[in-house]
């Protein structure tokens, strides 16, 4: 029987680690001749980096804020994940993969020797093109491996992505600051999203873009809310939001209701009349939450 069990432990261990064996990071580098429509220029590829960088930065200050024996107390773990989810599994499942198996990326000059365990970073040009892009485009795409659809494991970095910050620091102070979050998205926010999209980083506990009403919930009021409790743990942006909280507003990942988050825990897409009725009892209670402007802007895509 011991034996047993401890093979079914083994087991269940094996299925929440993500499939990481021998995976290589990549990104696809432009060069005269390139015949790659996704290739990245020299700059591009200078930003990619710093952006890897700052994610890890994020995801590092992450997993500490999820070690507080406090976070599970706190307005923004009980908003971004709702009171069923536990700090140690947010922790293992989205945040220490991306510790693990996210680093600098090699330069390779066309995709024809990438494989299941290999994650490329490309640049698209063709089909979005920087105008279109910034009315309603797209910051990122995430593709995952398929044999048959011949799919790579790809993250593709859109032009109006690189526009943005490729750090974080500044804009956290920012934000910080001036309470509001607005765009763009710096590329640190973006590639911890896209990395809860991607199979070679998080693995069985991927999560897409869920939507309500139609609506795919992006800004940070949306998902504290309107999305339902049960989508939470289930929504990319969810995830972005909090390592965006845990290096501008550390403050609210401690229990800064004081034990009565009342207002918090519960689901207020089908009763959105309990957001008045606690709104003057939470904001006496808890921290003063800042707000976004990404509730129609920020897109993304997986496939």
């Amino acid at each position: 029987m011991a034996a047993f069990a401890l093979i079914k432990v083994a087991i269940l261990l094996a299925l929440s680690l993500p499939i990481v064996s021998g995976l290589t990071i990549y990104v696809l580098e432009s060069h005269p001749g390139t015949t790659e429509q996704e290739a990245c220029s020299a700059a591009d590829i200078k930003k990619i980096e710093e952006m890897v960088d700052s994610a890890l930065k994020m995801a590092d200050e992450t997993v500490k804020a999820l070690a507080n024996p406090d976070v599970a107390k706190s307005s923004a773990f009980l908003s971004l994940f709702g009171s069923k989810a536990k700090p140690a599994d947010i922790a293992a499942q989205h945040y220490t993969p991306i510790l693990r198996v996210l680093k600098k990326p090699s330069p390779i000059r066309d995709l024809k020797s990438i494989g299941e365990h290999d994650l490329v970073f490309t640049c698209p040009v063709e089909k979005y093109e920087k105008k279109a892009a910034k009315v309603g485009g797209v910051y990122a795409s995430t593709r995952n491996w398929d044999v048959a659809a011949k799919k790579l494991n790809l993250i593709r970095i859109m032009p109006l992505a690189l526009e943005a910050d490729s750090t974080i620091d500044a804009v956290a102070k920012e934000f910080q600051a001036k309470k509001t979050f607005k765009e763009p998205v710096p590329l640190p926010f973006t590639l911890i999203h896209e990395a809860q999209h991607s199979t070679p980083i998080v693995g069985v506990h991927r999560v897409g873009d869920q939507e309500v009403g139609g609506k795919k919930m992006y800004g940070l009021n949306q998902i504290r809310n309107i999305l339902p409790e049960d989508l939470k743990v289930k929504n990319a942006q969810n995830f972005a939001w909090f390592a965006m909280l845990a290096v501008s507003h550390s403050d609210l990942l401690t229990d800064d209701c004081k034990g009565s988050p009342a207002a918090i825990s519960r689901d207020l897409s089908s009763q959105e009349g309990r957001l008045l009725k606690f709104k003057k009892r939470y904001a006496a209670v808890c921290k003063q939450w800042p707000s976004d402007d990404l509730a129609a802007k920020f897109k993304d895509e997986v496939e």
